[in-house]
């Protein structure tokens, strides 16, 4: 038990999430900030795989966890919902896909507090389970998967362009206009974007180390990945630039690939277009075999087999994904 802080309210958009939906509440509802500090928000897209019935029962458990339906099933809409229901000034976005330390609030509320940031959070911890799920995990851990990011930056602690599952000023969403609905992926960056644009800043702490459960199957996977894709492209001239390298290396594969059809078929001097592609591909996947080699304690020899292949359809599903929104004009739908 600690001393009455402020009100806090943590709001969990979800739908179909009965794998890990009672995991995330039990890690919320077991904080050390109080529970008569903090309500928990969780917002159902009307689920239909018996996510509902856990709800309801840490409902009738504990007094400060509440429910939401969101019959739109768009994660940003569910977001605004909860935003607006919440009574504290503070705000804190969990996913229904994540666990947090018992401490979790309570860090949060304490550096916001000492560094007089706008936005706090931590160096996200991804796990999987089974042989994909480790691997999927090591790569979006991995500099070479997603670059320098809220994922890899684990012992960093300082200001940052974006991070997840953060501590938010209520009056900051709402003057900022909280979220697009337009966007069905990336809105967080585009809320924090929006509160950077402000002059806001976003701290975060190696210290704060909320979980996140990837997927356990390629598929699903590379699914998601061209989805977060797809959605990049809405607001793309946000974007930070490693939010796009894999649009740029799908292009430059792409475009090389043109020049030595081209070259192929006699339309042109570019005999040495052949090189260069290959060379390009070849380095690639040596870098990739490198970075595999760490699979190898968790998921033994055969990783350095699947890793870089998997680190390969990674980039290049989320490049096709930006490509094709792009070309579809996704980004006509959002707020600009």
């Amino acid at each position: 038990m600690v001393e009455k802080k402020e009100f806090i309210s943590v709001v969990i958009p979800c739908y179909q999430e009965k794998n890990h939906i009672e995991s995330c509440l039990q890690s919320v509802v077991d904080q050390t900030y109080g529970q008569e500090n903090y309500e928990v928000i969780v917002v159902d897209g009307m689920s239909t795989d018996g996510t509902r019935e856990i709800i309801q029962s840490y409902v009738e458990k504990y007094p400060n966890v509440t429910w939401l339906d969101n019959e739109q099933h768009i994660t940003p809409v569910a977001m605004n919902l909860g935003i607006k229901a919440a009574k504290g000034d503070y705000v804190i976005r969990l996913d229904a896909h994540s666990s947090v330390p018992s401490n979790y609030i309570e860090r949060c509320w304490d550096v916001m507090q000492t560094t007089g940031s706008d936005v706090v959070g931590g160096a996200i911890e991804t796990q999987g389970k089974g042989f994909w799920g480790k691997l999927i995990a090591y790569v979006l851990t991995s500099v070479f998967g997603v670059g320098t990011s809220f994922r890899t930056l684990t012992n960093y602690s300082g200001y940052v362009d974006t991070l997840a599952f953060g501590l938010y000023k209520k009056k900051d969403l709402l003057d900022v206009g909280l979220h697009d609905e337009g966007l069905k992926r990336g809105q967080d960056w585009d809320l924090n974007h929006k509160i950077r644009k402000r002059g806001g800043k976003i701290f975060l702490d190696s210290s704060i180390r909320p979980v996140y459960y990837c997927a356990e199957s390629p598929i699903k996977f590379l699914k998601k990945s061209f989805r977060d894709g797809y959605w990049i492209a809405s607001i793309f001239e946000k974007r930070s630039f490693r939010h796009l390298v894999p649009f740029f290396f799908v292009m430059s594969i792409i475009g090389l690939a043109g020049a030595c059809y081209w070259r192929r078929h006699n339309a042109g001097p570019l005999s040495w277009v052949f090189f260069p592609l290959w060379g390009y591909l070849s380095i690639y996947l040596l870098v990739a075999f490198f970075y595999s080699l760490g699979m190898v304690r968790k998921s033994g020899w055969i990783a350095l087999i699947f890793g870089p292949l998997l680190y390969a359809s990674f980039h290049i599903s989320r490049g096709l994904g930006t490509l094709y929104g792009l070309l579809t004009g996704v980004w006509l739908h959002a707020e600009r």
